[in-house]
């Protein structure tokens, strides 16, 4: 049985790229071997969703850690789950993820500057403060470890290490072009 990952997740975020169609068919269908359900839909490119995964991550781990007061979302960690798998089935090309990082960064830092000055004034030094939070405290783990039980049914889930490593190393690369511009 190959492992499972996220075929639709529902956000509102302005694109940052054009937009793909997709069909769209339920595991419910799937099982049945069935036509899909919705032949064609708007999506984001799986590019564009990695490079939210990444900066959501870093910038709201940075974020909380910078005023406690702020909305603690647990449930992020699954973004470094979602990499993983992401980067398992489609490694990310390192020059067009960067690029839709740098737009992401912008409109974060216009929607959001004024609830985080540290993003307004060093965008790339505030990320890999929020990254080395998540590899320095082990609460991140237990986290990463909590969501996968009830959240994960895969015979044998990715670990928090391995998870860990594909997210560091790929958002390290993304961090670096940024800043060479």
């Amino acid at each position: 049985m190959p492992a499972p990952h996220i075929k639709l997740e529902f956000i509102e975020s302005d694109l940052l790229d054009e937009a793909e169609s997709k069909s769209i068919q339920s595991i419910y269908a799937e099982v049945l071997k069935t036509d899909t359900e919705v032949d064609n839909m708007m999506c984001a490119a799986t590019l564009e969703t990695q490079a939210e995964k990444l900066l959501s991550m870093m910038r709201r781990t940075a974020s909380v850690a910078r005023n406690n007061e702020r909305d603690d979302d647990e449930t992020l960690i699954r973004h470094i789950y979602d990499t993983y798998h992401i980067q398992q089935d489609q490694p990310a090309n390192i020059e067009s993820l960067s690029k839709l990082v740098t737009t992401a960064i912008e409109l974060d830092v216009e929607r959001f500057g004024n609830q985080h000055p540290q993003m307004v004034e060093s965008p790339i030094d505030e990320l890999r403060f929020g990254l080395k939070l998540l590899t320095d405290e082990p609460r991140f783990e237990e986290r990463y470890n909590s969501y996968m039980s009830p959240m994960v049914y895969a015979e044998n889930p990715v670990n928090w290490d391995d998870a860990l490593v594909v997210f560091t190393r790929l958002a390290n690369e993304v961090l670096d072009y940024v800043e060479q511009g």
